[in-house]
């Protein structure tokens, strides 16, 4: 048992009874399991590979962050963000290579970032935007939002993180925490093999849902603001998973992304809360 298992298991999240093997192997290392708890509903890898030494340095980071799919969910969270941004001083925490901070120039009053990648963090510091290696690197700052975007589930202390976090909020501030959703559609209702096959990976230790985000919160004294439950990829991309057991759909059955048509779908699927991302926003008690 590793030591987020252990810290999970003394906040309740789950228990040494509650963890059950759900499928074995990552897409990249056959060695490591996925694990289900029965009480919250994560989904967690019975061992963990990376550290912060992995990311800072780690070389194949760079053809990640080129996927195209990372610049439109960019896009997508200023258009979700803007309002709630202008005129704040805003931290992005694992902000990669800084897109979502480049476009949030144009609303907040400041943005910086958190980023252990040693070379995206020199690009963007090259660029006039503030990025550390570590949030403490900011000293007594104090920011209005704190944002994670797809970096929660890499964490290895997240206890700790979001702990660290508190000393660099004020009363009134924000912190949005968005994940991928242990409810996933394509895992939960359909089990399909293929996509877990695929979607499991030994960089994702843990997969969410809306019980485990309250109670690991709430036992580092957040309060639940709200949670959103959403759907980054149509009805195309399930179909073609369903069909074909292979990614892409959105661009191989494009005819089927009608914005009706993808809308009453996502609409289905956050009534029931099997979306592929779970979004929370917290406050501090």
């Amino acid at each position: 048992m590793h030591s987020l298992q252990k810290q999970l298991i003394r906040i309740n999240v789950c228990n040494n009874n509650s963890l059950k093997l759900l499928h074995q192997g990552t897409r990249d290392n056959d060695d490591i399991n996925v694990l289900k708890c029965n009480n919250s509903g994560i989904l967690i890898l019975d061992q963990i590979i990376t550290n912060d030494n992995f990311y800072e340095n780690d070389e194949h980071y760079d053809k990640i962050n080129k996927n195209p799919q990372l610049i439109i969910d960019d896009k997508r969270r200023i258009n979700q963000y803007k309002k709630i941004i202008k005129d704040k001083t805003i931290l992005d925490f694992g902000c990669g290579q800084g897109d979502f901070l480049k476009l949030s120039l144009k609303y907040t009053r400041k943005s910086y970032g958190v980023e252990l990648h040693k070379k995206n963090r020199k690009d963007l510091n090259e660029t006039g935007i503030k990025v550390h290696k570590s949030i403490n690197e900011f000293k007594s700052r104090k920011f209005d939002i704190v944002f994670l975007n797809h970096v929660f589930e890499h964490l290895t202390n997240p206890i700790e993180v979001i702990k660290s976090i508190k000393d660099f909020m004020h009363k009134d501030s924000l912190l949005i925490i968005e994940v991928p959703h242990a409810n996933d559609f394509l895992i939960k209702k359909m089990d399909n093999l293929n996509f877990k096959n695929f979607t499991f990976w030994s960089e994702h230790i843990v997969l969410h849902t809306k019980q485990s985000m309250r109670k690991i919160f709430e036992s580092c004294n957040y309060f639940s603001y709200k949670f959103e439950f959403f759907q980054r990829y149509p009805i195309s991309n399930h179909i073609h998973w369903m069909n074909e057991g292979k990614p892409g759909g959105q661009n191989i059955y494009s005819f089927l992304n009608d914005k009706s048509l993808t809308k009453s779908y996502d609409d289905f699927l956050i009534k029931n809360e099997w979306t592929d991302t779970l979004i929370g926003y917290f406050k501090i008690s």
